[in-house]
C-alpha cells in the first residue's frame, strides 16, 4: 500500500516536472533585408542632325555682292557682309562658265573698285574665257583711262587674254607704252604683241595670259624703255598708221 502511494506520488511529480519544463521551439531567423537596385533610366537615342546646306547662290545674288563694293552705288558699305564676301563671290563665278555671262560687265567694272583685291575681278574674267570677257571690251577700254595703275594693269591683262578679238582696243592701249607706271608699260607691250602677232618684246620677258596672271608675273619696264622700246618704235612707225577695227560687232571703241 505504501509502495503504490509512493509510485503514484512519483508519477504526479514527474507530470508536474514535465509541465514546468519549457518545450524547445524552433525560432525562424529573420530574412535579410534586400535593398532594391536603383532604376536606370535609358539614355535617349541621339537624334542625327544633318548639317544644313548653305543656300545656293545664283548669279544675281553674286552680282549683288559685287555691287556692294561699288562706291558709286547706294548699297556700298565697307562694313557689310556682302563687302567681305567679294572674293568668295568671284571664286564662285569663276567656276560657273557660260552661266556667269550676266556678271561679265560687273566684273569688268569691279577692276576699278577701291579694294586691294579688285584684281581678282580681272582674274575671274580671264578664267571665264574670251567668249565672255570679250563682251566687256567697251568697259575694259574705258578702264585704260582710270587713274589707278592697278586698274589699267589688270584691264590690259584681260585684253591680252582676249587676243585678236580685242584689236579695237589697240588705239587706246598703245599710248600707255609711255604710261607713268613701269608695270603698265610692260603689260601693254606684251598685250600688243599678242593682239597684233608682232614680235614686240624680247622672249625673256614673255608671259602666259591665264587666270593666275598678276603684277608679280611680269618684269617692270625699268629703266624706262628697256622692255617696251621695240613696241614704241613699231607703234610710231607702223601701228599708229593702221585703222584698228573690231574683229566683231561687240568690239566697238
Amino acid at each position: 500500500m505504501k509502495m503504490q502511494t509512493l509510485k503514484r506520488h512519483s508519477f504526479v511529480f514527474i507530470l508536474l516536472l514535465t509541465a514546468c519544463t519549457p518545450i524547445a521551439t524552433t525560432v525562424p531567423l529573420p530574412l535579410p533585408t534586400i535593398t532594391p537596385l536603383p532604376t536606370i533610366t535609358p539614355m535617349p537615342t541621339a537624334t542625327k542632325i544633318s548639317n544644313p546646306q548653305p543656300p545656293v547662290q545664283t548669279v544675281d545674288n553674286l552680282i549683288d555682292i559685287i555691287e556692294a563694293s561699288n562706291p558709286e552705288l547706294p548699297q556700298y558699305d565697307t562694313k557689310s557682309t556682302a563687302f567681305a564676301e567679294f572674293p568668295d563671290a568671284l571664286k564662285k563665278l569663276s567656276s560657273m562658265g557660260s552661266n556667269a555671262i550676266d556678271a561679265a560687265g560687273d566684273l569688268a567694272l569691279a577692276i576699278t573698285f577701291p579694294r586691294k583685291d579688285s584684281y581678282l575681278a580681272a582674274q575671274t574674267l580671264i578664267a571665264l574665257g574670251l567668249d565672255i570677257s570679250a563682251t566687256t571690251l567697251p568697259i575694259l577700254i574705258g578702264n585704260l583711262h582710270d587713274r589707278k595703275p592697278e586698274t589699267r594693269l589688270y584691264s590690259v591683262f584681260v585684253l591680252g587674254s582676249i587676243g585678236n578679238q580685242a584689236s579695237c582696243a589697240v588705239g587706246d592701249m598703245a599710248p600707255h607704252l609711255w604710261d607713268s607706271d613701269p608695270l603698265v608699260r610692260s603689260a601693254v607691250a606684251l598685250t600688243l604683241e599678242r593682239i597684233t602677232v608682232q614680235h614686240l618684246v624680247s622672249s625673256e620677258y614673255e608671259i602666259v595670259f591665264n587666270s593666275s596672271l598678276s603684277a608679280g608675273s611680269i618684269m617692270a619696264d625699268t629703266p624706262n624703255g628697256k622692255i617696251v622700246g621695240v613696241a614704241r618704235y613699231w607703234w610710231i612707225e607702223h601701228g599708229s598708221k593702221v585703222k584698228w577695227h573690231p574683229s566683231y560687232d561687240l568690239c566697238d571703241p
